[in-house]
This record gives structure tokens, sequence and C-alpha cells, in this order.
């Protein structure tokens, strides 16, 4: 037994009486056991019944899952390098039909730097004017204000 078995098994044994707490549990036998007017033995009885039930129908679904899960993973597994390289190939189909088609990825952005207008261009920077002001030109625009 592992260091944290007796662990795993408390939170499981935790989870398990919340689960067990919640209405969506009990209310329906209470109600059936009350408007039936059964006897609270009856009552226990159905109810120990019905959580041996839900137990073993758990387990049974939760061995179903498992088994389909790895059986898939199997299968995956031995298509693997293949399903990769399809992904990484259709990737870069759609970018390279996104960029060809003008909706590439871009980096647009906007400059107001008191020289007279807003614009808007990529990182190219391809323009003609400065956008840094040199200390004569700050000069001259602190001493006009």
């Amino acid at each position: 037994m592992s260091t944290a078995t007796p662990a795993l098994l408390a939170a499981a044994a935790g989870v398990g009486f919340g689960h067990a707490i919640l209405p969506d549990h009990w209310v329906p036998l209470a109600v059936v056991g009350r408007t039936r007017r059964y006897p609270l033995a009856r009552v226990a009885r159905l109810s120990g019944m019905a959580g041996v039930a839900h137990v073993l129908v758990s387990i049974v679904l939760g061995g179903v899952i498992i088994a389909v899960g790895l059986q898939f993973r199997s299968t995956v597994q031995s298509a693997q390098d293949a399903i990769i390289g399809c992904v990484l190939i259709l990737t870069g189909l759609g970018f390279a039909i996104l960029e060809l088609t003008g909706h590439g990825h871009r980096h647009d952005h906007s400059h107001t730097r008191d020289h007279g207008h807003t614009h808007q261009h990529d990182h190219s920077h391809a323009h003609d004017h400065p956008h840094l002001l040199s200390v004569t030109e700050v000069d001259e625009r602190v001493a006009a204000k």
C-alpha cells in the first residue's frame, strides 16, 4: 500500500459522503416513503438498495469509460505522427491563405506626436517624417505657448 492510499481513500469517502447528502439523492426516497406511508425501516432498506445500485452502476460505467479511453488512446498513439503532421500542415495552409487574402496578422498602431496629424502604419515604419523632435524644436514649441 502506498503512503498516498489512505489520503485517497479519505478523499473518496469525503466526496462520496458529500455526494450522498445532496437533496436530489434522498428527497425522492423520502417523498415516496411519506406518500405511500412506508415505515421507516422500509424507507431505510429501499435507500440502502438504491445506494448500492447507484455505486454498482457508477463502477460499471467508470469501467466502460476507462476501457473505451484506453482503446482510443492506443488508436491515437498508433496514428499520432500522421495526425500531428496533418494538423501542422493544415495550420500552415490556413495562415498562408489568411496572408494571401489580406486577413493575416498585423500590428497597426497610431501615433499622435504634436506634428499636426494622426496616422496609422504597420511595423515597417516606412514614412517620411520624424517622430522625435530635436531639442531646438521642443524649445521653440515651449516658447510659442
